[in-house]
């Protein structure tokens, strides 16, 4: 198994134009990424179940609606 782990620098954009801490930008990384890693047991068994093309589909449009709704946030 291996762990892709940002290089450092990587979240220094991010801090100086969100105004955050560089903990606060870790905890938001590996917030993701562990929400991910609990996905992946239930995209698996959707995958099974109805098929990977539905699956994907369904995957990808999300993954579209996120940044639209993110879009919205002030």
């Amino acid at each position: 198994m291996r762990l892709r782990v940002p290089p450092p620098g990587r979240f220094a954009p991010l801090i100086t134009d969100l105004g955050v801490s560089r903990p606060q930008v870790s905890t938001a990384y590996l917030t993701g990424t562990g929400v991910g890693a609990c996905a992946i047991p239930l995209v698996g068994r959707m995958i099974d179940r109805h098929g990977p093309r539905r699956v994907i589909t369904v995957v990808t449009a999300v993954f579209g609606a996120i940044p639209i709704a993110l879009s919205f946030v002030t």
